[in-house]
């Protein structure tokens, strides 16, 4: 991965080799974040880095020593959590960055191998909605191929739809539209840069 901020190119301060990093982000979930770990172990790509995130867990999260664990003595939050991911893999050398949330994992080997093969540079995956019966209903699918799915946000439609529901949705909707028409704008500007780059 070539990094470069304010046209300075980064090289990373520490290089393991591993082309996959992992970091799993916990606060305040000792019930989840064994499960997570198992998981993520059983389906571990080969050599890949596995770091451990634990924002200001209270007390603070326990983990074999055998695991890279970096703390935050207090939270800072998903955001801080998220950042000190990304520059923990940076750091450690890693290509392909992964980051999880404690209550989700892998349920099969080979799960990071479209990512990798993948000619995108840059990849994200969301889950559509919750997998259980209570659904946020808050995503809807922007573009969609044979390898990559797009999602943008969409409005929550009022149950009942009043009047006065109806009015606030369209500003919603109106603002929904006006992102979409942004994320369109920015992938045909990253198209076009692509091309000329050719």
């Amino acid at each position: 991965m070539q990094v470069t901020i304010d046209g300075v190119a980064y090289a990373p301060t520490c290089n393991s080799g591993s082309r996959i990093g992992i970091a799993i982000t916990t606060h305040n979930r000792p019930a989840v974040l064994p499960k997570t770990i198992e998981q993520h172990l059983k389906h571990l790509p080969l050599g890949a880095k596995l770091i451990i995130i634990d924002d200001g867990s209270n007390p603070p999260a326990v983990l074999p020593e055998s695991f890279e664990v970096i703390r935050h003595e207090k939270s800072l939050g998903i955001v801080a959590s998220k950042n000190r991911s990304l520059e923990a893999l940076i750091d450690a050398g890693c290509e392909h960055l992964f980051l999880w949330d404690d209550d989700a994992y892998p349920i099969s080997d080979n799960w990071h191998v479209p990512y990798v093969e993948s000619p995108e540079p840059h990849l994200a995956y969301q889950f559509l909605d919750l997998a259980g019966p209570n659904k946020l209903r808050d995503l809807g699918v922007l573009f969609r191929d044979g390898s990559h799915i797009a999602y943008t946000g969409q409005p929550a439609i009022p149950d009942p739809l009043t009047w006065g529901g109806s009015l606030d949705l369209n500003v919603s909707l109106l603002s929904a539209l006006a992102e979409c028409n942004r994320d369109k704008a920015d992938i045909r500007q990253i198209e076009n840069s692509r091309s000329s780059q050719k």
